[in-house]
Formats: structure tokens, sequence, C-alpha cells
């Protein structure tokens, strides 16, 4: 393989390709375009030699294709057989469609990164949209496994006194799930927290290394409501799930 500028320089000074020396920095091996928006943070971090960039590529490839392929499946069969299009099947439905839609626009970018030696290849408005999906798609999901825990609570341990999802009800959590997910992934955009370049290289998410109030204020809150409460929310339901379960089996023996 053929690499330019420190790469092709700590080669040609006959370095181990697979221990680049302390000098050649993140900072020191992205190009300029993408140096001024790459944090302050990662400036001095050792660079990764890009051999482990097509090694993460490989992984991304073939992680990245199972879950697409398991995705299509899912929405298939649900379009397949209608029966199986019941109330509580849309809030799968709708994770499956997430899932996939956060592969579909996430991998493209992060493979033809990886497999071009690391830095980020599409611009820091591109690094925005791509940090932007993965958000929206992120808390989507979560959202979206809050829902079926509380499908399944009310199912499970309600019974026949608990009020019995309907279609309407489900669509109508889908769409406030998305709604929720934009409001809080659209934020960073606005000023309240960021989005940034991972010291990665190849992909962009939150930043979550700058100190300033804003920044602070946004991933405490955010992290407390889309994953501590939901967590919580989870585990609340899954733990009188289990309860119910084992009631029901020692009734059967009685």
């Amino acid at each position: 393989m053929n690499f330019t500028g420190p790469i092709a320089e700590a080669q040609r000074g006959g370095y181990d390709p697979w221990n680049l020396p302390d000098t050649f920095t993140l900072a020191s091996y992205v190009p300029d375009d993408v140096r001024s928006f790459l944090l302050p943070h990662w400036h001095s971090f050792k660079a990764l030699h890009p051999m482990w960039y097509y090694v993460m590529g490989l992984y991304y490839v073939v992680m990245g294709s199972i879950a697409l392929f398991g995705n299509i499946m899912v929405l298939k069969i649900f379009s397949k057989y209608p029966a199986l299009r019941t109330p509580a099947n849309v809030y799968v439905m709708n994770l499956a469609f997430s899932d996939f839609t956060l592969m579909l626009t996430l991998l493209p970018e992060c493979i033809w990164n990886f497999f071009l030696g690391g830095p980020w290849r599409f611009g820091e408005y591109g690094c925005y949209v791509h940090a932007f999906c993965g958000a929206l798609c992120g808390y989507n999901q979560i959202f979206t496994l809050v829902l079926i825990s509380l499908d399944r609570y009310n199912v499970i341990v309600k019974g026949f006194s608990g009020a019995p999802l309907t279609f309407n009800k489900a669509v109508s959590m889908v769409a406030f799930s998305w709604i929720w997910a934009l409001g809080w992934s659209i934020t960073p955009l606005f000023g309240w927290g960021a989005y940034a370049m991972d010291g990665i290289l190849g992909t962009c998410s939150y930043d979550y290394v700058s100190r300033d109030f804003m920044n602070r204020s946004h991933i405490t809150t955010s992290s407390t409501f889309n994953w501590v409460f939901p967590l919580l929310t989870i585990m609340f339901c899954y733990w009188f799930i289990v309860q119910a379960v084992f009631k029901h089996e020692e009734e059967l023996r009685a």
C-alpha cells in the first residue's frame, strides 16, 4: 500500500508501520481542511496507522451487512404477512426500520473513510449530518425499546386490567418517538451541545470532550432523559414481568 504524508515519511524512515513514532499525532496526520474542525482535545493524540482503519472498515462491512440483512428480513416478513401487523408489532417494525435507517445513513461514510486511511472525507457539514442521523435514529431506538417494555408490562403484569394497545395508539406513540428523537438530535445544530469528529477520525458524533456550560449541560440532560430514565423504565418493567412469570408458574404447579 502506498500512503502519503506523515505515514509515507514514517515508512521511508524505516519505522515499524504498526508502531508510528509519537511525533505522528492526529494534528499532523489529518489534512488541513479536516484539522480545522478536529477538536483541540485530539490534536496531541498519536495517529493510528492506516492499516488499523482497514481492519475497522472490514469490521463495519461484516457487522453492517448482517444488520442490514437482518432488518430487511424483519421488514419483509411484516410486509408479507398482514396477520403480524398487530399494534404491538408496530413498535418492532419501527425498531427495525430505525436500525435499518441508521445503518443506511452511517455505514457508507464510515466504510469509505476507513478504507481510505481514516480521516473524514465529507467536510464539516457532512460531519454534522452524519452525527445528526446517528443521534436521530439512536434516540428513536431507545424510546422504542421503552415503548416495547411498557407494552409487555401492560400485557403480562396488568393482564385484563390493563388498557389494550390499539393500532392508532401504537402509530401515535411511534410518531411521538420520532418527534422526541428529532427534538433532541437537532439541538446541537442550534447551539445547545455540539456535533464533532471523533478522535478515531472516521466518524462523527456528539462533542463529549468540550467543557463549556452549554455542551456539558446538553450532555448531562440528554444522558439523563435518553439513557438513565429509559434504562430505569426498562429495568422496572422487566423486573415485574419476571416476577409475574414466576408467580404464574407457581400457581400452575400448585
